[in-house]
């Protein structure tokens, strides 16, 4: 009859009215965890338009999220034509397959990480910013180099006096080769004699004043030849 269609119908609009509230709390809630991360994520549209932008994304980029949305991609930031970012975004909507690079991007003067998964709708590409991560890695290298060209003895040691490196110097000093593994023991590079000093005296000077200096004699493995040197240990 029609007040059991009245009430069908009004029952189907309160489950559609529940049905949306719940939608509209998942998205918000979505929508708050995605500000929330440290990583930038956008997503685009198959005609390469923005249909979101988080916090992060828009600090990147140096805009306003709710400023980009609906707007052209390669419009907004023309600079990117032709650039991997680019190509890998092209790559990613040809092949379907996620695309993952790290690349330095020079409009904005920085180094980011990113991970692009494409689908029919489009792209969603979660990027963050690596720069400074880079940098240190850069510096690393730099003091390696230095290390690694010194010519003086440099190695390091775990606290418990496990040898872990020894520069190319170090190396040609006590006679070990490039690819010949150090000994287990600090107190191996120095005559048997000497050992007990060193363990004793010398590794708990540096563990409570945090460095030791005096003149040593290292031994050369290949030899047996005992070479005098000023030594200095530290922690770092």
């Amino acid at each position: 009859d029609i007040f059991s269609i009245i009430r069908y119908q009004k029952k189907y609009m309160d489950l559609k009215v529940e049905k949306e509230k719940v939608e509209k709390k998942l998205v918000s809630q979505i929508e708050s965890t995605l500000n929330h991360i440290s990583d930038g994520f956008v997503s685009l549209d198959t005609n390469w338009c923005y249909t979101y932008v988080n916090i992060k994304a828009g600090e990147f980029l140096g805009r306003s999220p709710n400023s980009l949305i609906g707007k052209h991609i390669w419009t907004e930031f023309p600079e990117g034509v032709g650039l991997p970012f680019y190509n890998a975004y092209y790559k990613a909507v040809e092949t379907q397959k996620t695309q993952y690079f790290q690349e330095y991007y020079k409009p904005l003067n920085k180094w980011f990480e990113n991970r692009i998964y494409p689908s029919s709708n489009g792209l969603t590409i979660y990027f963050t910013d690596i720069t400074e991560n880079i940098k240190a890695e850069e510096n690393n290298q730099k003091l390696l180099s230095l290390i690694e060209t010194s010519d003086d003895f440099v190695g390091l040691a775990t606290l418990k006096g496990k040898p872990i490196y020894l520069n190319t110097n170090g190396r040609k000093l006590v006679g070990l080769s490039p690819d010949e593994e150090i000994p287990s023991s600090i107190a191996d590079f120095f005559p048997e004699k000497y050992q007990d000093k060193i363990e004793n005296e010398h590794l708990p000077s540096i563990y409570e004043n945090n460095k030791w200096n005096g003149e040593v004699e290292l031994k050369n493995f290949k030899t047996s030849k005992l070479i005098p040197v000023e030594m200095s240990g530290f922690l770092i």
